[in-house]
């Protein structure tokens, strides 16, 4: 799912197990999400989320990458 829109208060609660993007443009989405069960990363350009990857691959710890393509390639198809 993708948000192009402002948010109300208590986004996300409840929400598992999903993807989704959020378009913060003034930077005050994350006052107005409920990090209980969610948590925030940025949208990553394939070079970025590459080399996200392979340091958490060397840490062990690992990160989805949904249809085998970075999230802008994503957002922007």
């Amino acid at each position: 799912m993708v948000v192009l829109g402002r948010t109300g208060r208590n986004f996300a609660a409840g929400m598992a197990a999903a993807s989704l993007s959020v378009y913060d443009d003034d930077g005050t989405f994350a006052r107005r999400c409920n990090l209980s069960m969610v948590s925030l990363e940025p949208v990553l350009e394939e070079v970025d989320q590459a080399k996200l990857e392979r340091e958490l691959a060397a840490a062990g710890k690992g990160r989805l990458r949904h249809v085998g393509a970075a999230d802008a390639t994503l957002l922007a198809s």
